[in-house]
């Protein structure tokens, strides 16, 4: 039953799930590392107003405060 309903709700529903749910291991020489998933999205994303959120990072750290890019349409007077 779970799997027809990740079927109905699509290709895209998954890999969001999993970015926010995942927790990742990695084996360094002083120990164990997990990196817990972010508390947010981190993909671009479309507001209800049309406007656009890009996350920008300098590197691969997830926990440092990330800044985001706000694009938005200008708008058209007559």
């Amino acid at each position: 039953m779970r799997d027809h309903l990740f079927q109905l709700l699509g290709n895209s529903f998954f890999p969001r799930w999993k970015e926010k749910h995942q927790v990742r291991l990695s084996i360094t020489r002083t120990g164990l590392v997990l990196r817990m998933p972010p508390p947010y999205s981190i993909v671009i994303q479309e507001s209800e107003s049309g406007s656009w959120h890009v996350p920008s990072i300098a590197d691969d750290d997830l926990l440092n405060p990330r800044q985001w890019l706000c694009a938005c349409r200008s708008k058209k007077t007559p």
